[in-house]
């Protein structure tokens, strides 16, 4: 996905979700986070959509990682969006999703 062009991998995930069968763990994780990755490109519009993909994640039964976690927040402090940052720190705790260097790190920045 060109840069700039963040909705078009939420829209073929969102397409992916309803018509094509189920993916290992694994595989899924990473398109989900290939997705939210791609909203790093314009991070003051595209926050909704990533927190919107980590939501749906966990909803199809799906273990964020501690880097999808992380792309999140990055995307969050980046787009000074600090009370959802919160959020998602809230829901990796939750989750039990240990936190790295860099989760720190963002946590601090947001």
């Amino acid at each position: 996905i060109k840069e700039g062009k963040w909705y078009v991998a939420v829209k073929i995930l969102r397409d992916m979700r309803t018509t094509v069968g189920t993916y290992s763990d694994e595989a899924s994780e990473i398109i989900y986070r290939s997705a939210i990755e791609s909203c790093l490109t314009n991070k003051k519009i595209a926050w909704k959509a990533a927190i919107e993909i980590l939501h749906d994640m966990i909803s199809d039964g799906l273990r964020p990682s501690v880097k999808t976690f992380n792309v999140v927040l990055e995307i969050c402090r980046a787009a000074q969006q600090r009370e959802k940052g919160m959020e998602v720190l809230k829901l990796m705790k939750d989750r039990n999703v240990p936190l790295d260097e860099d989760t720190e790190k963002l946590a601090k920045s947001l």
